[in-house]
C-alpha cells in the first residue's frame, strides 16, 4: 500500500504538464510522444508507473474500445485499434488482442497505478485485466474520491436542479445555497466545474459534443476527424488530473486511514471466469420466456373471446366491463374497442391465434382487470383515469337502504357519453364474496372519491404509499394476489398463468440489457473459455457503497423466475476452484458492535442486542427475528424485513406501510409498528449529559439516597463513564421549565456543602453560593439528547444519537467523514428540527 500511496502523492504534486503534441500518430497500438524533441515513437506499452488514463469507444460499434489517451509526469501517450485504422470487422468473439496493453506480457516488476474517471469502465478494456495471473496494476477513480464528499443522493436531485426556488423557501432554508454550492452531479464536468476555480492557471473548457460524435455518428466520421477526437480524449484526461488534485487532500482529510483506500483498490480489481455457457445463457433465457409467453397470450386470447361472447348483450350488467368500450373498433374491424385493446395492433385482433398474433397481445393493458373480473376483497376493481386502480365499496347512503334492488343506475360520464352503474349487480357481487368469506376487515384504506352510490378507495401501492396503481398484474400487487387479498373472479386459469409468466419474465426483462452489456472477453478461436471484468465503481453511492448495475444488484436463485441463475455462469476454469464468503448478518454485528462501544465493559456481546446475536439460534427460535416476532406477535419474515428496515433508518411509518402491505389492517398495523419499536429500539426520553464527571458519584448518591431503587435506575443513563441525566416529559415540568431533577440536584449539593461548615460566615456562604453558580452552569450540556432504553437495540441507537452530537461527523472505526450529501448544516433549518 505504501507504494500506491506514494504513487498518489506524486500525482497530487505534479503541476506542469507534457507539451501536449500538435499531431496525434495514427497508427495501430501505443505511441509515445517526446515533447523535448518534439518526436514521437511506437512502444508495447507506456513506460511510467503512474499514469491519467481515457478511452473512448464508437457506440454503434459495440463494446472495445477505438481510441486512448494517457499521460504521465513527462510525456502523452496515445493507442488506436486496429478497426479504427485498417477497418478491421468487429470480432463476434472479442479476444485479449482486441483490447488495450498496460503492461509487458510478462507482467510487472514494481507496482503501477492508473487513474482515471470513472475509470471502472476503462479498466474492462485493459488487457492484463483478463490474464489469470493477478496484475500488480491498480486502478484509481476520481468520481469514487468525489461521491462520498460532493455526491447526492437520487431524493436530492430535485434540490439541486431546480432554478426557481421562491423567496419565502430560500428564507426557510438558508443552508440550501451553500449546500448547492458543495454538491455536484458524478459526471467529469460538472464535478470539473465545481472543484477546479476558475483561477487555476492550467484550466481547460471541456467541450463535451465531440463525446457526441463517439455515441452517435459510426467509425469512418470518427477516422475522419481523428485530431480533434484525440485531442478532446486528451482534454478529459487533462481535467480528470486536474480534478484529482483538486480533490486529493479533502480526500484524505475525510477518509484519513490506509484501509479505505486499499478497499478501494482491490474493490476495482474483479475478475469473473467463465465458458461457453455465457453464450448460451441469454437466448436460453429468451426461448423459456417466449414458449411461456406464447402460452398465457393465447389463454388470455381464449378467454377474452369467451368474454366477448358471452357479454355482448349483457354487458350493461356486468360489474366490471360495463364501462369497457363496447363499439366496433372501425368499419372493417367489428370488434369492440376493448377487445382490439388487448392487442399492440388492433389489426392483430381480426387474425386467427397463431405465433406471430401471440407475440402481439398486451399483456399488460388495464382491460385485463376487467375481463378476469379482479376483486379486491369482496370489492369489484375499477379504474380511475386520475387515480388509477381502485375498488367501489357501498357508501353509508346505500347500505341504509332497505332494498338496494330497487336503487336506479346512477349515471356516469364517459367520453362525453353517460354509462350506467349496475349498482344491484355490483351489490350482488359484493354479498355473493362476503358469503364466500373474502373479508372486509382488511379494507382499511381511505375514499379517494365517488363513483355513483359506491365508494372508490385506491389499490394500496407497495413501494410508494399513496401513488397509483396503473396495472394491477404488476410487481407492486403481486403480494396482495399471492395473499388473496387481490383475486380473479373469472378465468382463474388463464389469468393464473398470467401471473405466473409475468412473475416469471419480470426479473430478465429488467436484467437482459445488463447482462447484454458485459463484455466477455475469450481466451481461444472457439469462446470456450473467458472471462469478464466488471466494471465495478468501488464509492459509487454517498454512503460508499461499491455499485455494479448488474452484479451488485443480481438476486439469489428463485425456482420459476427466469435469468435468477445468472450468477452460475460465472464458473471456473480447469484446474481452479471458486471459493464463495459471506458474512452473516453483517449490518447487524456491526450495529451491535456500536452498541457495545457505548456500555461501561465495552465487552462484545455487552450489549442485549450483540448478545443475541452471539447466542441466538434460530432453530431453537431464539435469534433477533425470531425473538422480535414472539414478542410483538407476527412472523419471522416480516420481524426480519422490519429489524433492516430498522437499522437503515426507516421510522414506524415505514413499518405500518409495510404492514398494510402484508394485509394487516391500519390500525393492528399501527399497534404492531409502536409494539415492535418500544421492543427493538426501545421507548425515547430526552436526557441532558452530566459534563463534570467528578459530580458522577455524587450525583448517584443523590439519586439513591432519594428515590427508591428502580425509580432512581430509571432517572439516569450512563455510557462510558458519561452520565446523562433524563428530562423529564413537558407535563412533569415546572412552571419556569426547569428540570425537577437536576435542580433537587443543586439543592442535594448546596445542602452538602452547608453541612461541611457550622455557622458559615458571610465570606464562607458567598464562596459556596460561588460554587453553586459554578456548578450550574458547568454540570449539564445542552442541549438535550433524544436516547433510548428498554430496547434491544437501545445501546446502539444511542451510540448514533451521541455520535451526532459531534461537530464533525465520521464513522466510528475508519473514521470517514460524513458527505454534503449527509452531514447536517451547523445551524438549525427554520420551520424543521435544529441540526
Amino acid at each position: 500500500m505504501k507504494t500506491f500511496d506514494r504513487l498518489m502523492l506524486e500525482g497530487y504534486k505534479f503541476v506542469r504538464y507534457p507539451e501536449m503534441p500538435q499531431k496525434w500518430n495514427f497508427e495501430v497500438g501505443w505511441t509515445k510522444y517526446d515533447s523535448l524533441t518534439n518526436t514521437f515513437y511506437k512502444i508495447e506499452f507506456p513506460d511510467a508507473d503512474l499514469l491519467f488514463f481515457d478511452i473512448e469507444l464508437v457506440v454503434r460499434d459495440g463494446k472495445l474500445p477505438t481510441l486512448a489517451v494517457a499521460l504521465s509526469k513527462d510525456n502523452w501517450y496515445s493507442w488506436c485499434s486496429d478497426r479504427l485504422i485498417y477497418d478491421n470487422p468487429v470480432p463476434v468473439f472479442p479476444k485479449l488482442e482486441h483490447l488495450i496493453p498496460l503492461e509487458s506480457q510478462i507482467g510487472l516488476s514494481t507496482d503501477k497505478l492508473i487513474i482515471g474517471h470513472n475509470v471502472a469502465f476503462d479498466r474492462t478494456r485493459v488487457r492484463e485485466q483478463y490474464y489469470k495471473t493477478p496484475s500488480r496494476m491498480r486502478f484509481w477513480d476520481t468520481m469514487s474520491m468525489a461521491i462520498p464528499i460532493h455526491g447526492i443522493s437520487d431524493k436530492q436531485v430535485y434540490a439541486l436542479e431546480k432554478k426557481d426556488y421562491e423567496a419565502k423557501h430560500r428564507a426557510e432554508n438558508p443552508w440550501l445555497p451553500h449546500w448547492r454550492g458543495n454538491v455536484s452531479k458524478n459526471n467529469l464536468l460538472d464535478l470539473y466545474r465545481l472543484k477546479v476555480p476558475d483561477t487555476y492557471p492550467w484550466k481547460i473548457e471541456l467541450n463535451k459534443e465531440s463525446r457526441d460524435v463517439f455515441v452517435k455518428e459510426d467509425i469512418q466520421t470518427v477516422r475522419a476527424d481523428f485530431q480533434n477526437l484525440v485531442q478532446y480524449c486528451a482534454y478529459d484526461v487533462m481535467a480528470t488530473h486536474q480534478l484529482y488534485r483538486h480533490l486529493y487532500e479533502e480526500f484524505m482529510h475525510y477518509h484519513p486511514s490506509s484501509v479505505t483506500r486499499f478497499g478501494m483498490l482491490e474493490m476495482m480489481n474483479v475478475y469473473l471466469p467463465i465458458n461457453h455457457n455465457w453464450k448460451m445463457f441469454a437466448s436460453s433465457c429468451a426461448d423459456k420466456l417466449e414458449k411461456d409467453i406464447e402460452i398465457a397470450a393465447t389463454m388470455v386470447i381464449n378467454f377474452s373471446k369467451q368474454i366477448l361472447n358471452q357479454l355482448l348483450n349483457d354487458y350493461k350488467d356486468d360489474p366490471w366491463m360495463f364501462i369497457s368500450e363496447w363499439k366496433a373498433q372501425s368499419k372493417t374491424n367489428k370488434f369492440p374497442r376493448w377487445y382490439s385493446g388487448i392487442f399492440k395492433n388492433a389489426k392483430a385482433a381480426q387474425v386467427e391465434i397463431e405465433n406471430d398474433t401471440v407475440q402481439k397481445v398486451k399483456t399488460g393493458t388495464s382491460e385485463l382487470a376487467r375481463i378476469f373480473g379482479v376483486c379486491f376483497g369482496p370489492y369489484p376493481l375499477y379504474h380511475k383515469k386520475e387515480f388509477g386502480w381502485g375498488f367501489l365499496v357501498p357508501s353509508q347512503e346505500l347500505l341504509a337502504m332497505s332494498d338496494y334492488k330497487n336503487v336506479g343506475p346512477s349515471g356516469l360520464t364517459r367520453r362525453n357519453s353517460i354509462v350506467s352503474i349496475p349498482t344491484q349487480k355490483i351489490m350482488e357481487l359484493i354479498n355473493k364474496n362476503i358469503e364466500m368469506g373474502k373479508s372486509v376487515e382488511d379494507i382499511k384504506t381511505e375514499k379517494t372519491c365517488s363513483i355513483g352510490y359506491f365508494e372508490f378507495h385506491k389499490v394500496p401501492h407497495s413501494t410508494s404509499p399513496g401513488s397509483n396503481v396503473g396495472n394491477v398484474f404488476s410487481k407492486v400487487c403481486t403480494h396482495l394476489f399471492e395473499q388473496g387479498t387481490l383475486w380473479t373472479s373469472r378465468g382463474v386459469e388463464a389469468s393464473a398463468k398470467m401471473l405466473e409468466v409475468s412473475r416469471s419474465a419480470r426479473y430478465w426483462t429488467n436484467y437482459k440489457k445488463r447482462f447484454n452489456d458485459e463484455l466477455p472477453i475469450w481466451y481461444d478461436d472457439d469462446a470456450e473459455f473467458g472471462a469478464l471484468a466488471p466494471s465495478v465503481v468501488p464509492s459509487g453511492t454517498v454512503t460508499r457503497r461499491s455499485t455494479h448495475k448488474l452484479w451488485l444488484t443480481a438476486s439469489s436463485s428463485k425456482d420459476g423466475v427466469v435469468g435468477t441463475d445468472l450468477k452460475s455462469m460465472i464458473q471456473a476454469h480447469q484446474g481452479y476452484k471458486i471459493v464463495g464468503a459471506d458474512v452473516d448478518s453483517q449490518e447487524q454485528w456491526l450495529a451491535a458492535i456500536m452498541g457495545d462501544a457505548i456500555r461501561n465493559n465495552k465487552g462484545v456481546g455487552d450489549s442485549e442486542f450483540s448478545y443475541l446475536l452471539l447466542m441466538g439460534d434460530k432453530s431453537k427460535g431464539t435469534d433477533l427475528h425470531s425473538v422480535v416476532a414472539k414478542e410483538v406477535g407476527m412472523n419471522r419474515n416480516q420481524a426480519k424485513t422490519l429489524n433492516y428496515a430498522r437499522l437503515y433508518g426507516a421510522g414506524t411509518n415505514n413499518a405500518i406501510n409495510h404492514l398494510k402491505n402484508e394485509g394487516i389492517p391500519e390500525e393492528e398495523a399501527r399497534a404492531l409498528a409502536k409494539k415492535m419499536y418500544e421492543k427493538t429500539k426501545g421507548i425515547t426520553a430526552y436526557y441532558r449529559k452530566l459534563q463534570n464527571t467528578k459530580l458522577n458519584n455524587l450525583f448517584k448518591k443523590y439519586l439513591f439516597q432519594t428515590y427508591y431503587l428502580k425509580k432512581a435506575e430509571s432517572l439516569y443513563l450512563e455510557f462510558d463513564g458519561i452520565i446523562y441525566v433524563k428530562v423529564l416529559d413537558n407535563v412533569t415540568l415546572s412552571v419556569d421549565g426547569r428540570v425537577p431533577t437536576i435542580e433537587d440536584f443543586y439543592k442535594y449539593v448546596h445542602r452538602q456543602l452547608l453541612s461541611e461548615v457550622k455557622n458559615p460566615s458571610m465570606e464562607e456562604q458567598h464562596q459556596i453560593n460561588k460554587k453553586m453558580s459554578h456548578l450550574r452552569s458547568e454540570s449539564f450540556e445542552y442541549p438535550a439528547v433524544e436516547l433510548y432504553r428498554h430496547g434491544i437495540e437501545s445501546d446502539t441507537f444511542n451510540y448514533l444519537n451521541l455520535m451526532q452530537l459531534e461537530d464533525e461527523l465520521r464513522t466510528p472505526v475508519l473514521s470517514c467523514k460524513l458527505g454534503y450529501a449527509l452531514h447536517p448544516m451547523k445551524y438549525p433549518i427554520i420551520g424543521a428540527i435544529p441540526l
